[in-house]
């Protein structure tokens, strides 16, 4: 499953990185991995996750 995310615009890049850094541990709380993040022309992010799966591998 994955599950996309929009940063509004942002124009300090230093608090954009920031604020997807605190998005990114949120998610990975709530079970999903950032795989993707690309930044848009209006200073904005879009930050692309997946849902990790609980694998069991019996040997």
């Amino acid at each position: 499953m994955y599950k996309t995310e929009i940063l509004n615009r942002t124009t300090n890049i230093k608090v954009r990185a920031q604020k997807i850094e605190e998005r990114a541990n949120l998610m990975e709380k709530e079970g999903f991995d950032l795989i993707s993040v690309l930044a848009t022309p209006n200073f904005g992010a879009i930050m692309i996750f997946k849902k990790r799966e609980n694998r069991i591998i019996k040997l």
